[in-house]
């Protein structure tokens, strides 16, 4: 994953409670399925931003999927 609005997108696995998420190199997400950026949930961490996010912003991503399909998406900054 990449993002206009970082340096580095890091992917990172679902965590226990307390515990800091791991790294991971892929989500597994079953075909037609999707995922959720919840609570404790495997989840994108953008790192060394290239300005300030707030809620409402908006970050353009560009995903690859294991079969090199790239997917250009957009997530909204949502306030923690």
């Amino acid at each position: 994953a990449t993002a206009d609005a970082a340096g580095t997108v890091e992917l990172r696995g679902a965590a226990a409670a307390g515990a800091e998420p791991p790294v991971v190199t892929e989500f597994g997400v079953q075909a037609y399925g999707s995922t959720s950026a919840e609570t404790g949930a495997p989840h994108l961490r953008l790192v060394d931003l290239k300005k300030p996010l707030k809620a409402g912003d908006t970050v353009a991503l560009v995903l690859t999927i294991e079969s090199g399909v790239v997917m250009k998406v957009s997530a909204p900054v949502r306030a923690q």
